[in-house]
């Protein structure tokens, strides 16, 4: 056995155990990883004025669960002293599990954007492909629900939907089902290049047509987020219009007989003002 040999295993001798110990570290710190659970929250910027939030959740270094989750921006909660306020209006979302071990990416500040108002005699202006039966879109009211559906196109014509709805908050979906939207730079010789927009009373609203599988587009009618669809009570205005109406503290009342600085609220059954909706055209909860 040569000195060198000699020498290599004394250092070997000397430096094993260290070895062992640093393979064995490694090993729980990777366990560790392996089962650390992990809850991130961040704001989705694939949809035009609304807040949607997608929570990831891995372990075992794959995604568990994903949900995405559409928070509800139409609501008057999110208007602040009666005007909507878009340097107060921010959204704070948390979220965590049972087992989250990382609390500094749980919380997301996201800035809220008014969105489109527009008139109950506005219209969707669609321009479809070559193959507008992957093409459908849908209008649904702040509960969900869908109130008016188009799935049948012909293809590479304009189309022109009516968006007569009552004042309301909604919001516009137009799906994809092949995922590349109205318009794709490297498909559109092949599949035909679409657009879609909004014709108002004075304004046409372009929207994005390679939106890929969903355009998803919220929207008021009638008012905007914060104002309301009646104009404000004044008490130094004699009311003697049957059917008049008035907004006071984000209620709308109708008159149902002449009155002079009667506040709507005090109003009982016999009284003069009677509470329609809220600003928003939803349904009185109370």
């Amino acid at each position: 056995m040569t000195l060198l040999q000699l020498i290599l295993i004394w250092l070997l001798s000397r430096s094993l155990p260290r070895i062992v110990i640093l393979i064995v570290a490694l090993i729980k710190v990777v366990r560790m990883l392996l089962l650390r659970y992990e809850t991130k929250v961040r704001r989705s910027l694939t949809t035009l004025n609304s807040p949607m939030v997608l929570l990831n959740n891995t372990h075992l270094l794959g995604k568990a669960n994903y949900t995405q989750t559409n928070v509800k921006w139409c609501s008057y909660q999110l208007v602040f002293g009666g005007l909507f306020s878009p340097e107060k209006a921010n959204m704070m979302v948390r979220a965590t599990t049972a087992q989250d071990e990382i609390d500094s990416n749980n919380v997301v500040y996201s800035r809220i954007e008014a969105p489109l108002s527009i008139s109950n005699s506005a219209q969707l202006h669609l321009l479809s492909g070559k193959f507008a039966d992957e093409t459908s879109v849908t209008i649904k009211n702040s509960k969900g629900e869908a109130l008016k559906q188009w799935s049948q196109f012909n293809a590479s014509a304009e189309h022109t939907l009516d968006l007569d709805m009552p004042v309301g908050c909604y919001t516009l979906e137009v799906n994809d089902s092949a995922k590349d939207g109205l318009a794709f730079p490297f498909l559109n010789q092949r599949k035909g290049k679409g657009s879609i927009a909004i014709y108002d009373i004075d304004d046409i609203h372009q929207l994005p047509a390679d939106f890929g599988r969903q355009l998803r587009l919220p929207f008021t009618v009638g008012y905007k987020l914060g104002g309301c669809a009646a104009s404000p009570w004044q008490s130094e205005h004699a009311y003697a219009q049957v059917g008049e109406r008035v907004s006071f503290q984000g209620i709308i009342y109708q008159a149902k007989h002449w009155s002079y600085n009667f506040q709507p609220d005090e109003a009982g059954p016999y009284d003069a003002w009677q509470a329609l909706s809220y600003c928003d055209g939803s349904t009185l909860t109370y």
